[in-house]
């Protein structure tokens, strides 16, 4: 997943060339594409969160 990810952010690759790459799937690489964003959303709202309680005390 961390894979896929970095190949679509940091080299700009297609889901399509990314998959031709690993010899995957185009649908395997779009659903980890989409469980890399989803785990990203939820650690990033979790830290805001934390963030948001240090600052009021």
């Amino acid at each position: 997943m961390r894979l896929i990810f970095e190949m679509s952010r940091q080299q700009h690759l297609s889901q399509k060339e990314i998959a031709e790459i690993l010899h995957l799937s185009d649908k395997t690489v779009k659903k980890q594409m989409s469980n890399a964003l989803k785990v990203l959303r939820l650690k990033l709202t979790s830290f805001l969160l934390l963030a948001v309680i240090l600052m009021l005390r």
